[in-house]
């Protein structure tokens, strides 16, 4: 597979990005005018954001939108202070505490566990975020970007756009996570990112990936197949909708795209991984190639792509033919 069909043009990110600050800037707009004339009071402007907004702005914003839509005005009033007296400005790859969050954003979803969020995609991290010293981990992780910078660049660059926040669980399950609802934000248990330097590498290239479908699910759907269809998933054992295969078919794609990277590099560089780290690389190359097949064959045989859809996946189905 070419490189160069793999990664979408910078014009492409463009576009996403500004999409997305526009969703989000309207949407702020129009909350803010219901708030004030639902609850009849006055509530500080919010910011126009063009390029740097929390994940937490995402979820609180749902979370306002989705009480609106049912009409709960206890709940509309809840998040209405929540987004209009914060400052959701975020500082770039943001590994944060517990303590931090609960000082600096005392009413946010993370550290509630009433039923107000028992919905949403953060209720199963709500209790599980990092309570130690992050010290020896953000040097492991660090390392980690780094490669993923040195092997594979165009990947950085998506993640500097889209990436705002990197949260770390204490435990797992989960292993790791994103979501529309949080856009912005990824999940980690440090326990899948600890033990070797590649795994840390392949679960931010994993996670990174469907943050990106997230962002294009902004400008278009990706697939077109009813949500109640159920199809077998090459990253998990249950059936899930289209849309979950075609993810698994992009995340593997290019998980094994930048495996095949890291081998290649590495057999030119003997410094760059040590006997362990190659062994580990080709054990989990081996594995997703034959997830890749179980996710393609779905996706051939029921998929129902957009244009978007086809030409995103396109590379990838180039791959799985090797």
């Amino acid at each position: 597979m070419s490189q160069h069909t793999i990664f979408p043009k910078t014009q492409f990110i463009l576009d996403l990005k500004k999409t997305i600050n526009d969703f989000v800037n309207s949407n702020l707009k129009s909350v803010h005018q219901y708030a004030e004339q639902t609850l009849n009071q006055p509530f500080k402007k919010p910011t126009e954001y063009h390029h740097d907004f929390s994940s937490l702005l995402f979820s609180n914003l749902n979370l306002m939108i989705t009480a609106i839509e049912e009409d709960q005005l206890e709940d509309i009033s809840t998040w209405a202070h929540a987004l209009f007296n914060s400052d959701y400005r975020s500082e770039f790859y943001t590994l944060i505490p517990l303590q931090a969050i609960k000082t600096d954003l005392q009413k946010t979803l993370l550290l509630e566990s009433n039923s107000l969020y028992q919905e949403h995609f953060l209720r199963e991290f709500s209790d599980k975020i990092v309570r130690y010293d992050f010290s020896n981990f953000k040097t492991h992780f660090s390392k980690a970007l780094g490669l993923v910078e040195k092997i594979v660049p165009e990947f950085y660059t998506e993640i500097t756009y889209f990436v705002k926040e990197i949260y770390i669980l204490n435990q797992r399950p989960p292993k790791q996570g994103s979501g529309m609802g949080v856009f912005g934000a990824l999940f980690f248990s440090h326990e899948v990112l600890s033990p070797s330097i590649i795994d840390a590498y392949e679960r931010i290239i994993h996670e990174s990936a469907h943050l990106f479908l997230y962002a294009v699910s902004f400008i278009d759907p990706i697939v077109l197949n009813d949500t109640t269809e159920q199809y077998h998933h090459g990253l998990r054992e249950d059936l899930r909708p289209m849309i979950a295969v075609f993810h698994a078919c992009f995340v593997l794609g290019r998980m094994i795209f930048s495996l095949e990277k890291l081998l290649t590099r590495a057999k030119k560089n003997p410094a760059l991984l040590n006997a362990d780290e190659i062994n580990r690389a080709d054990t989990l190359l081996t594995h997703y190639k034959e997830r890749l097949t179980i996710s393609l064959q779905s996706l051939r045989s029921d998929g129902k792509l957009t244009k978007v859809g086809k030409k995103l996946i396109q590379p990838i189905l180039e791959m799985g033919t090797h």
